[in-house]
């Protein structure tokens, strides 16, 4: 038994590379299956919008004709068939309204960007689908157990990334081309072999990439080296301030209602409609693509534009500009004045699924998160093919 775990030293092998090669072995065994579920739910993810806007539904509903502007004639019709809205984008094309709701996941619909009339709406089993791979992606489907195993098991993934890296130098020039390339003219079983080594390698930078960032958001402890590492202060994270920006709907709800006061005594003020405060928020900031008005949590809170900037990382660096329904601004943030920490914690998110450049860059994660399902497929055969060895 012992003999299938631990192997004997190399002549000439360093005392060093023998313990590295040791520790790859047992945490590549001891996290193999959680790594290959990881990388294939994060490959399956990484395609979620393109899935969910090309098989959504065709609708169409009749309205009364009218010269209301398409964006609030997309929202009042969203309104009037679904519920209020939570978040839209406006795109140049199309106008994208969600609203989310806990018992059926919420709603998201499509509209025509010109006459905001309503041309469909995604499919509710699509987007359950994609709900069970998140939740199987970051925990398992068993909540905070399930979280830390899978952060662990990224931990020793990163590890095996590097440690595969140190075992796979040559120690000659001349011995680099073939560990480079495949000969699949040789038997099947190093065939494997140089599938694992050859494609471990090419992927390395990619995967490595991808495992930090994912600590980033399993880790509060790692979170904290990251934003620290960029000249940004130590942060208090806990459950209720996930997914919220740092900020939980508790308190969110309480800042909103500090301004209830405020909001009486503006009562004479009319309120405008939500195209015209899109007009007073954009006024003076830099070319954009896309905006995405987050809607407040209570009606005497503030609505959120993000205002995602023109050039590659279109889906990622954004402005943010904070106005209420009077047309005050409360906020401009700009991502270029922002420190680095702050631009990173905005970005780590696309960062992490490959969204940062669009789809060149979801295509490059795909492939990559699809090797990465493979290397504790062909280690394990690596092992397994030994172990038979030993037996004979």
């Amino acid at each position: 038994m012992k003999k299938l775990f631990i192997r004997k030293k190399r002549k000439n092998e360093s005392y060093l590379k023998y313990l590295i090669a040791l520790f790859h072995l047992w945490l590549g065994l001891l996290s193999s299956i959680i790594i290959f579920i990881v990388c294939l739910t994060g490959s399956i993810y990484a395609f979620k919008n393109q899935l969910l806007d090309s098989f959504s539904n065709n609708i169409s509903i009749e309205t009364n004709s009218s010269k209301t502007a398409p964006l609030e004639k997309a929202i009042e019709l969203f309104t009037k068939e679904f519920e209020s809205p939570t978040s839209i984008w406006v795109k140049k094309n199309s106008i994208e309204i969600s609203s989310y709701a806990k018992k059926n996941l919420g709603t998201y619909a499509y509209f025509n960007a010109n006459t905001g009339e309503i041309v469909r709406i995604q499919k509710l089993e699509l987007v359950q689908f994609f709900e069970f791979i998140l939740e199987l992606h970051r925990y398992l489907l068993v909540e905070e157990p399930g979280k830390l195993i899978v952060g662990i098991s990224v931990l020793f993934f990163a590890y095996l990334l590097i440690s595969g890296f140190i075992m796979w130098l040559p120690k000659r020039l001349k011995a680099l081309k073939n560990v480079l390339t495949i000969n699949f003219k040789l038997k099947i079983k190093r065939i494997n072999y140089d599938l694992h080594r050859v494609l471990g390698f090419y992927s390395l930078l990619p995967l490595l990439f991808i495992a930090i960032t994912g600590l980033y958001v399993s880790f509060h402890w790692f979170k904290n080296i990251n934003i620290q590492a960029l000249g940004g202060p130590s942060i208090t994270i806990d459950g209720a301030s996930i997914g919220n920006n740092g900020r939980s709907k508790d308190l969110a709800d309480s800042f909103n209602a500090a301004f209830d006061d405020l909001v009486e005594t503006k009562k004479e003020q009319p309120i405008k409609p939500i195209n015209e405060l899109l007009e007073i928020a954009k006024y003076g900031l830099p070319e954009y693509s896309h905006v995405q008005i987050i809607y407040p949590f209570a009606n005497s809170g503030y609505y959120s534009f993000k205002f995602y900037r023109k050039g590659l990382c279109s889906l990622a660096v954004y402005d943010h500009v904070k106005i209420n329904q009077f047309g005050e601004v409360s906020k401009i943030n700009l991502f270029s004045e922002l420190n680095l920490y702050k631009q990173y914690m905005l970005i780590v998110k696309p960062l992490h699924t490959g969204e940062i450049f669009g789809i060149t860059s979801i295509i490059i994660y795909f492939l990559m998160s699809l090797i990465g399902c493979s290397l504790p497929i062909t280690g394990f055969i690596i092992w397994y093919n030994k172990v038979v060895k030993l037996k004979k």
